[in-house]
C-alpha cells in the first residue's frame, strides 16, 4: 500500500471561471433565494452556496494527482464520492458578480486510508478575482475514493 504522506501540501491545478449573470440569476431562483442581491435583472451577486459553481469543478484536478513513482493517485475517477464541504468567505471580501473572473487553487490538506478501505482526502480551496487577487471564498472539501479507485 502506497504512503500517501508525500501528498500533503500539494497544490493541484487551478482553475479558471467565469461567471455569468444569467447563471447567477437561475441558481437564486433554483434554490428559492428570496433577497433582492441575489435577483437584481440588472446586477445580481452571487448567492453564497454559488460557491460550488466554482470550486468542485477545481477540486477535479485531484485526478491529475502523482505519486512520488509518477504512478496517478486516482486511478479510477468513477470511484470518487462527495464527502462534504464547508464554505467560508473572508469579512470584506467583494461580492461575485456578473463577469467576474475567478481562479480557484485547491492543495491536499489531509489524506488518510481508512481501516474499511477508504481513501479520505482533505483538500483546501482558495477563490480569488483573477483580476484584483482579492480572496472570495476559502473551502474544505473532503473527498472519498473506494477501494479500487486508488
Amino acid at each position: 500500500m502506497s504512503d500517501f504522506s508525500s501528498l500533503i501540501g500539494m497544490k493541484l491545478k487551478p482553475i479558471k471561471f467565469k461567471v455569468k449573470k444569467k447563471k447567477l440569476l437561475e441558481f437564486a431562483k433554483s434554490i428559492g433565494a428570496k433577497q433582492p442581491e441575489y435577483n437584481d435583472p440588472n446586477d445580481p451577486i452571487a448567492h453564497p452556496a454559488y460557491a460550488n459553481a466554482y470550486v468542485l469543478p477545481a477540486l477535479m484536478s485531484i485526478n491529475e494527482a502523482k505519486l512520488p513513482d509518477g504512478s496517478p493517485l486516482i486511478k479510477n475517477p468513477l470511484k470518487i464520492l462527495h464527502g462534504g464541504q464547508v464554505y467560508s468567505f473572508p469579512k470584506g471580501a467583494p461580492p461575485i458578480k456578473d463577469k467576474d473572473k475567478l481562479v480557484t487553487t485547491p492543495t491536499i490538506k489531509n489524506i488518510e486510508l481508512k481501516s474499511n478501505g477508504m481513501l479520505v482526502i482533505t483538500c483546501t480551496a482558495e477563490t480569488v478575482k483573477a483580476d484584483t487577487n482579492d480572496v472570495v471564498c476559502n473551502s474544505e472539501i473532503g473527498i472519498v475514493v473506494m477501494p479500487g479507485g486508488f
